[in-house]
């Protein structure tokens, strides 16, 4: 098929065989391989972009798969990490009523395993000390 404009400027699409009688014989020739070549070249530019477009579409499918597994690992993580939020306040709430004991004059009995009282304060710095 080539494209084609009248002299008024109508432009229409007609088959390479309507020019077989209106040009010399050698002039057609050179016409219709000059067209081959031509749906060669652009057959080529077609194959290579449908090629371009079939990597594009496995990536994005391998993206695709990429985003899923990542969603399920978001939302393991946001799990442990309310379950961590969770152990952490009970530790603060531990250490906040360990830490109100201190200075109050208490007293641990056998701390050191020899059956002596030793001021609480001593075992909470000992404990703090211990991070």
């Amino acid at each position: 098929m080539i494209g084609c404009m009248t002299n008024n400027g109508v432009e229409y699409i007609t088959k390479i065989e309507h020019f077989k009688n209106l040009v010399p014989e050698e002039v057609y020739d050179v016409l219709k391989d000059f067209l081959r070549n031509e749906e060669h070249q652009h057959q080529d530019k077609i194959n290579d972009l449908e090629s371009e477009l079939s990597d594009l579409q496995d990536n994005y499918d391998l993206l695709d798969i990429g985003y899923d597994e990542l969603q399920e690992r978001c939302e393991e993580s946001d799990k442990s990490y309310e379950e961590l939020e969770e152990k952490t306040s009970k530790l603060q709430a531990f250490y906040n009523y360990m830490k109100d004991l201190y200075g109050t004059g208490l007293e641990v009995a056998n701390w050191h395993l020899n059956g002596d009282l030793e001021p609480f304060d001593n075992l909470f710095e000992s404990a703090e000390d211990s991070e």
